[in-house]
């Protein structure tokens, strides 16, 4: 580990970021953007339907932001709160499948629980992360995004909303993380381009 360079007081920095770091964000609003069309797509919105989709997009999510958090980011602190996320999120989804023997309320508030947990969680992480460092307006977007799913899930009940408002949120999330992901890319071919140019003229 290392001390940031910038100075920054409370920001202990790690190994250097991968340079495929933008895959992570695009295959979370991928993964998303897919499972959102899934829910489009099927009319019979049923709590076991709800709990396996939510189970499938949790458990992968999970894997995408915890792979986010380790390759792509240096500051210790945001990749803790990011690991919480992913680890909430896995267990959310690891949960899903048998919530409905386990407990007498809806899958609904299984996802209501995570969304507030999750949201509040990337809401902080973001806020933490420096003014026009990457990803900073992403993840406080996600996040907030998570906030308001949570909101809108605790008054689904029983509804055959619960299904409607995550395939809502996930078609948002997943167009944003992709975008992210390309401004990644293009972040990364940028900086490229800049160090050939250096070392021509070097």
């Amino acid at each position: 580990m290392r001390e940031n360079p910038d100075g920054v007081p409370g920001r202990v920095e790690t190994a250097p970021r991968s340079a495929r770091r933008w895959l992570w964000p695009f295959g979370r609003g991928v993964v998303a953007a897919a499972v959102a069309v899934v829910i489009a797509l099927n009319a019979d919105h049923t709590g076991a339907f709800t709990a396996w989709t939510f189970a499938a997009w949790g458990i992968v999510t999970g894997v995408l932001i915890g792979g986010w958090a380790i390759r792509g980011v240096e500051d210790t602190m945001t990749r803790f709160y990011l690991g919480v996320v992913a680890g909430v999120t896995l267990l959310a989804g690891v949960m899903a499948p048998f919530w409905a023997a386990a407990s007498p309320e809806p899958t609904a508030r299984l996802i209501m629980v995570w969304a507030f947990v999750a949201g509040a969680v990337e809401t902080l992480a973001a806020l933490r992360m420096e003014a026009g460092e990457a990803m900073r307006s992403d993840h406080l977007i996600a996040g907030v995004l998570g906030l308001l799913l949570g909101l809108a899930e605790s008054g689904a009940g029983q509804s055959v909303w619960g299904a409607g408002l995550l395939g809502f949120y996930l078609a948002l999330v997943g167009v944003q993380q992709m975008i992210a992901g390309f401004g990644l890319r293009d972040e990364r071919d940028r900086d490229d381009a800049g160090q050939r140019s250096e070392e021509a003229h070097g």
